[in-house]
């Protein structure tokens, strides 16, 4: 898809249906120029971290099957809103401390607002799901050690050492990095995890 219509459908706040060209999937290299620092820009401000696509949505979808997901740290709900229209039971919460950082974002899917922890004591799911979660913040580690180690976690963002979740969480999710493809701006190495809270 051309970067041009990609970013047309993230100002429309629609989703759209594949990453633009020259991205890349996790372990190939490319080398981060102008257009896409600038479109990359463009799409945090409207709250997207990750490439939310329809492609990424319809491939998370077959994994996650007839499963209920709760998402926490949603932002705006672009995960969400590609999953929903991908037939999957979701719930997205956030407690809205991205608006001051996202200056063009609107709510694009429900989002209930309560932070990560008071949604996984009051939401029943099967799946819990973060996407980009924020650096620095130990939040996801409340959140997971809530969750317990029984029911699975999809991590979609950098791994450890990355710009994302700390260390410490890092340290008790045992984890396997999914096959289903993550396309990535230049210069970004997230990937999706999917593994249990120990």
């Amino acid at each position: 898809m051309r970067l041009e219509s990609f970013l047309s459908c993230i100002e429309r706040g629609e989703i759209p249906n594949e990453s633009p060209d020259g991205c890349y999937t996790y372990g190939r290299v490319a080398t981060p120029y102008v257009p896409y620092i600038e479109a990359r820009d463009i799409c945090t401000k409207h709250g997207m971290w990750a490439i939310v696509t329809k492609a990424l949505a319809r491939d998370l979808a077959s994994w996650i099957g007839g499963r209920a997901v709760l998402e926490i740290m949603s932002g705006p709900g672009w995960l969400a809103k590609a999953l929903h229209e991908s037939g999957v039971q979701i719930g997205a919460t956030d407690n809205g401390s991205w608006n001051a950082r996202h200056s063009l974002a609107s709510i694009l899917f429900p989002v209930m607002q309560m932070d990560c922890t008071e949604a996984v004591r009051t939401i029943a799911a099967d799946v819990l799901l973060v996407s980009w979660p924020p650096y620095g913040n130990d939040a996801i580690c409340h959140a997971a050690e809530l969750w317990g180690k029984d029911r699975p976690i999809i991590y979609i963002g950098e791994g450890c050492g990355g710009c994302n979740a700390p260390d410490e969480f890092f340290s008790r999710f045992s984890y396997e990095r999914s096959d289903i493809p993550l396309f990535s701006w230049p210069g970004l190495h997230d990937d999706i995890y999917i593994g249990y809270y120990e």
